[in-house]
């Protein structure tokens, strides 16, 4: 025989053995599903679905959501601030004919905080040293900056009054109606 014929008969042999070892695992594992060694576990099936049901609670109620219709569209927005800023000219033109004592210093340096809107800042704590009270202030800019009784907030020449520990009290200058000035005292709430 030839070396070729021997490895055909040699592959032939090998595919049959496989084959007949393939239907013999078969023939053991669908042996393996006779009835009679499932009669314990259809027992236990049977036992189980012959159990009392439990009882399943029905889904709460579901209140529909009331709608509100919004109905004060003429009023003023209450997130938009009341007290307008008049640009400084403005205020230096307003009706020279009125004479009222009661003026800002228009010479005076501002502080930095002159440049800030109220609305803009917000008192987050409070420092004290000996005599001295200091509010600590963070603008919009994220950037925190220490005031004392006497030093200036605000775009209406406020000038602080008074620091505890839940506010700043201040006295601020506006334009009246008439072209001349009126003191408001105001306040910067310690914000939570």
């Amino acid at each position: 025989m030839s070396y070729t014929r021997h490895i055909k008969r040699w592959t032939i042999l090998n595919r049959q053995v496989g084959i007949a070892s393939l239907l013999g695992i078969f023939s053991v594992t669908l042996s393996g599903c006779n009835d009679e060694e499932m009669i314990d576990l259809k027992q236990y099936v049977q036992q189980v679905k012959s159990r009392p049901r439990g009882i399943i609670e029905s889904l709460p109620e579901i209140k529909p959501h009331e709608t509100f219709i919004y109905q004060a569209a003429e009023l003023r927005n209450p997130f938009v601030s009341a007290v307008v800023d008049l640009p400084l000219e403005t205020i230096a033109q307003a009706s020279p004919t009125l004479e009222n004592t009661l003026k800002p210093n228009l010479k005076r340096h501002k502080e930095i905080l002159e440049e800030y809107a109220l609305e803009s800042l917000r008192m987050v704590g409070m420092l004290e040293q000996g005599m001295e009270i200091w509010a600590i202030i963070r603008a919009s800019d994220g950037i925190l900056y220490r005031v004392k009784k006497g030093n200036h907030i605000g775009r209406n020449y406020g000038k602080i009054t008074h620091i505890n520990e839940e506010k700043i009290e201040f006295t601020e200058i506006v334009p009246d109606e008439q072209g001349g000035w009126l003191t408001r005292q105001n306040m910067l709430a310690l914000a939570e």
